[in-house]
């Protein structure tokens, strides 16, 4: 698996802070104790809410060329926490996705074609789960490309339905409804790849979230 992109988190964010220079001088500080030169690697971001064990997506973010210390905590950001997270009931907690080198302490830097389709793929799961996350740019292309009972809602499973996503493997996503809600489906745990030496803190790889033999579509 070549240069696969990390996830690292989640990280607890107290929200109400995210103003304060020193506050975010130990935020990042944390990080790089735990993973050295997280903060300046460049990357995806993810802020979802905690209720108990369920994190609900509420913005997706990529850093094209600025570190993630320099983009996650943005004054955009800043805004949306305050008026959109502090607010509402759960813990306000941030995933970061980035490329760790093979064998050197440190981050490759990713291109902007590979962050962009990643941020689509990432932005294409959030939406089923939450069909109200804050991110705009995407959204009208994610819907011109939207499939009937896969990213899409459909009033039920009929077989064409049902054995295209057993082709795609992607049963264990649920099944979307036309309230943009997903009925239950059997969770799906994904474990990291044999003889991995990654940290704790970074508790997956992203494609193994697709199948083990994924497509390179071209970003939007």
């Amino acid at each position: 698996m070549k240069n696969a992109f990390q996830i690292f988190g989640p990280f607890e964010v107290e929200g109400e802070k995210v103003a304060e220079k020193e506050y975010l001088e130990t935020f990042w500080g944390e990080r790089d104790e735990e993973c050295p030169q997280l903060s300046e690697a460049n990357g995806l971001y993810l802020f979802s809410l905690r209720n108990g064990s369920n994190y609900e997506p509420n913005y997706v973010g990529i850093t094209k060329t600025r570190a993630f210390r320099n983009e996650v905590f943005n004054s955009a950001n800043v805004v949306k926490i305050l008026h959109n997270f502090v607010p509402e009931r759960g813990t306000l907690c941030l995933h970061l996705v980035a490329k760790p080198k093979d064998t050197n302490v440190g981050f490759y830097r990713s291109h902007k074609k590979s962050l962009l389709w990643t941020e689509m793929f990432i932005l294409l799961l959030c939406r089923r789960k939450n069909p109200e996350i804050l991110n705009i740019v995407g959204h009208a292309f994610l819907e011109n490309c939207g499939i009937e009972g896969i990213t899409y809602p459909t009033k039920g499973k009929n077989n064409a339905i049902k054995t295209f996503r057993n082709a795609l493997a992607i049963e264990s996503f649920g099944m979307v409804t036309r309230n943009g809600r997903k009925k239950p489906a059997d969770p799906t745990t994904i474990q990291p790849t044999a003889g991995s030496t990654i940290e704790p803190t970074a508790q997956l790889v992203v494609s193994g979230l697709l199948t083990s033999d994924p497509l390179s579509p071209s970003p939007p």
